[in-house]
């Protein structure tokens, strides 16, 4: 997350301020800069597990890659959900950033105490109805995970975006 913080909080200024760029271009430019990211992480995952699964887990037998977390030997899942997670942890925190950039650090403090909130209502919302939790996540879990992580960065996303459009140059 801190290297999403430091995409928007270090370089926001003068990519706007020195280099003439808009913040839409800067925004847009960030984003794709979080998926390629995200992309070639996910690619140094699968290339360790298979690195890991060709040395018989590092010639002691310690796993690493291939441990259920990851996908539990699964390229396919292992890729997936590395990628996910990269993509949620730096999407959240150049959010974080731009909430930030835009309010200082009571923004800051306000916008994750008003998440709590939100996540919390959500929860009782969900649990409230009696929804099986366990039956949901039973099948393809590294699937569902990866998905809601995705959403999430997608919704952070769209936060810095909105944020972004008012935030002053010179903080």
């Amino acid at each position: 997350m801190t290297i999403g913080v430091y995409a928007y909080a270090r370089t926001m200024p003068f990519a706007i301020g020195m280099m003439g760029s808009t913040r839409r271009h800067y925004w847009a430019g960030t984003a794709l800069w979080i998926v390629v990211q995200s992309a070639f992480l996910s690619a140094l995952m699968g290339a360790f597990l298979l690195l890991e699964q060709a040395t018989g887990h590092w010639f002691t037998g310690a796993r690493m890659f291939d441990v259920y977390a990851l996908g539990d030997g699964d390229l396919g899942a292992t890729l997936l959900i590395s990628f996910a997670i990269t993509l949620a942890c730096l999407s959240v925190g150049a959010g974080l950033a731009a909430v930030y950039l835009r309010w200082g650090q009571y923004g800051v403090m306000a916008g994750i105490a008003g998440l709590l909130v939100v996540i919390l209502g959500a929860l009782a919302l969900v649990l409230g109805t009696g929804m099986d939790f366990m039956t949901f996540f039973s099948t393809n879990l590294i699937a569902k995970i990866s998905g809601l992580l995705i959403v999430i960065a997608v919704l952070a996303n769209g936060v810095s975006w909105l944020v972004m459009r008012k935030v002053p140059v010179g903080r």
